[in-house]
């Protein structure tokens, strides 16, 4: 298995330029300026991901325009960028008790600042899990630990793999104009667009249920993740079937259950805190009340997560709309814009695809007519 480990953030860290040419073997450097930087801080010589980008310890400053490093490898030249960063190593943890066992340290690495990312390889089983914490040699400190990572690897359609897909795309893998939290933003942004979509355009994909066992209250809570209803039944036989004509209904302006033939009606509110069910009248306690919902809109957060069904095997639009969403900060606005139609285009014929695969699967009965 090979891990591709993305450098520590410096989009916001000091920087600053070398004024003079510097030799390899170097142990100081004439910078423009050092404001904002500290002895013992950690700097990067160079473009990240270029070759002979190097870190370097400071470990003097003599203002206004000179640090004391550890040796250089490298000859720099003169403009150079001189980059804040905060550690110099990762270090690699390993579980084989699963992805909330005991991780115990399996390699220490140099961060490869040359290169777009720190690769790590190893043998690994599917049970096996790992994360990583990124290491100041110096300070003897460690990061925030990374989200774990299968030893089965990141998918096709994981957040990890979509990020580097859209980067690759754009020809910008070394992060140098957009960032990865930024291209996550642009993912999430159309994965919500897709949920919302599907789900108001059929009447039982992306659905969820909740069950409610009654009592002799009219009032419940419901999920959390809950944000809109589909329909909503009551099952007397301990939920083996939940009957066409005891469906609750919307009660109309008076109150009152629409239809002729409903147990009862309900209606929902949020109190600001959680969503609420109320029902026009008592059930019998003991009763069965399914909600099927729509529930709020997921977003990838972890690297490991993977776009959820039924998109799957669809990542392509996702990629594109975050593609467009680049083309856009690069103001290409003509590139932008055939992008992101392309993206609703794709969008659109996948709706039309799940509605047809419905009508083609009859048994599939449709929850709400």
């Amino acid at each position: 298995m090979k891990f591709y480990i993305s450098h520590p953030p410096t989009r916001n860290n000091p920087l600053t330029y070398l004024a003079s040419d510097v030799g390899s073997s170097a142990t100081s450097l004439s910078v423009k300026n050092t404001v904002g930087f500290s002895v013992n801080d950690w700097v990067v010589i160079g473009k990240i991901g270029y070759e002979n980008a190097e870190i370097v310890r400071i470990t003097s400053i003599t203002s206004p325009s000179t640090f004391g490093v550890t040796s250089t490898k490298f000859p720099h030249n003169v403009d150079t960028p001189v980059t804040l960063i905060g550690y110099d190593k990762v270090r690699i943890y390993k579980s084989t008790t699963g992805i909330n066992g005991t991780y115990n340290l399996a390699a220490t690495l140099d961060i490869s600042i040359d290169n777009d990312v720190t690769y790590y390889e190893t043998t690994a089983s599917t049970s096996d899990y790992f994360k990583f914490r990124y290491y100041n040699s110096h300070a003897l400190s460690e990061g925030d630990w990374s989200d774990a990572i299968s030893g089965a690897g990141f998918t096709f359609y994981s957040k990890r793999t979509l990020i580097d897909r859209v980067l690759s795309l754009f020809g910008d893998s070394k992060r140098q104009f957009v960032s990865d939290d930024e291209v996550s933003d642009f993912l999430n942004e159309f994965l919500g667009i897709a949920q919302t979509e599907l789900s108001v355009a059929t009447k039982r994909f992306l659905l969820k249920y909740y069950d409610i066992t009654l009592t002799t209250a009219k009032e419940y809570d419901l999920p959390a993740d809950f944000l809109m209803e589909k329909a909503v039944k009551i099952s007397y036989d301990n939920g083996s079937t939940f009957p066409n004509s005891l469906t609750l209904v919307s009660v109309d302006s008076m109150g009152q259950p629409v239809g002729s033939v409903v147990e009862a009606g309900y209606f929902i509110y949020n109190d600001g805190t959680t969503s609420k069910i109320v029902l026009s009248k008592q059930l019998s306690a003991g009763a069965i009340l399914r909600v099927w919902y729509v529930p709020s809109v997921s977003i990838l957060s972890a690297e490991t997560d993977t776009l959820p069904y039924p998109f799957v095997n669809h990542s392509v639009m996702f990629v594109t709309y975050a593609l467009a969403k680049c083309y856009l900060k690069d103001k290409n606005f003509e590139v932008y814009r055939a992008l992101r139609d392309d993206a609703y285009g794709a969008l659109k014929g996948f709706i039309s695809y799940i509605k047809r695969l419905s009508s083609r699967h009859p048994q599939n009965v449709e929850l709400v007519e």
